[in-house]
């Protein structure tokens, strides 16, 4: 009997030292995982961008020398793109954005694999970082230029990657930040915000806007664009907006209803226009269209608006607009 109560007394031992082994190694897994998530994933999306903001940032010297020599600061390139696109010729812009961890590549991949950077990092290995990139269906330099670009990246809890777009729904926030820089390899662009919006994905919150529009075949059709982007803006702004604009549209995922987007709208800053922005005058719009799954959660009546910049216009809801007469 004894020596029973001793074998006994061992696979107990025995299952009580694999238990705890099995829990320690079950928290060491745990604890790394969080730490994978929380710092070295972080870190090593960090440490890439780094590596090309080297290459991407020129120096004063830089900037006086060669081509760019006895230029004026203001024209001349902000940005080495040949060194860059020698990396990888996908690079098609660089964005930054004062106040905010944005300051990345843009990328742009064949109509084939549109969302080919949507995981992949500028070196083209898997991330869930992605990358910022433009649609694919865009013409982004030359004179064939498309008068809209819609630029993606995800909203990282971390605060990386377009995590800080949301910041713009914040009035402080966009009179500290009104403006941003955006070059293609071709050309030097300077933006000023018009536009910050809440809009859905889902068909069951209410009828999805469809803002991913590159091309327009007239006038009235851009003006009509930009007239939606404009009754749904959170924040009113004082920077007119004309037929002669291009604009630029910065999209990433927000979560105040599931899959929602926010989306910061800007246009180009024209040529011989001060990059400054008035923006005492700046202010929340009073009634902004949201989709109707946002009245149904948080309650209101969704507003009435004119289709059609035309119709606006007449109804005198175009203050934004300072084009032909």
């Amino acid at each position: 009997m004894a020596e029973k109560t001793v074998k006994k007394k061992r696979k107990s031992t025995i299952l009580i030292v694999i238990l705890l082994i099995a829990a320690l190694l079950a928290l060491l897994i745990s604890g790394f995982m969080v730490l994978w998530e929380l710092v070295i994933q972080p870190s090593i999306n960090n440490g890439i961008h780094e590596e090309l903001r080297t290459t991407a940032h020129l120096s004063t010297d830089q900037k006086n020398t060669g081509a760019n020599k006895g230029k004026d600061t203001d024209t001349s390139p902000r940005y080495d793109f040949p060194a860059l696109r020698e990396v990888n010729s996908d690079i098609v812009g660089w964005i930054q954005i004062p106040n905010t961890v944005i300051d990345y590549p843009v990328l742009q991949s064949s109509k084939d694999d549109p969302e080919f950077y949507l995981y992949r990092t500028y070196k083209k290995e898997d991330s869930k970082y992605g990358s910022v990139f433009v649609n694919a269906a865009a013409t982004v330099t030359g004179k064939d230029a498309s008068r809209v670009l819609v630029l993606y990246s995800h909203h990282m809890n971390d605060g990386q990657m377009f995590a800080n777009m949301l910041n713009f729904a914040d009035l402080d926030f966009y009179k500290k930040t009104p403006t941003f820089s955006f070059d293609t390899y071709e050309k030097r662009g300077d933006w000023k915000v018009i536009s910050v919006f809440r809009t859905n994905t889902r068909k069951s919150q209410g009828e999805p806007f469809q803002y991913n529009y590159s091309n327009f075949q007239n006038d009235d059709r851009f003006l009509n664009f930009v007239h939606q982007l404009m009754i749904r803006s959170i924040i009113k702004t004082d920077v007119k907006v004309n037929e002669d604009d291009q604009i630029v549209l910065l999209s990433t995922c927000s979560y105040e209803m599931p899959d929602f987007r926010t989306v910061v709208v800007a246009r180009r800053v024209r040529d011989g226009e001060s990059t400054k922005v008035n923006v005492k005058n700046a202010s929340y719009a009073e009634n902004p269209l949201y989709p109707q799954g946002w009245y149904d959660q948080n309650g209101g009546t969704r507003p009435s608006y004119p289709e059609t910049f035309k119709e606006a216009k007449k109804a005198g809801l175009t203050d934004w607009y300072d084009g032909k007469k």
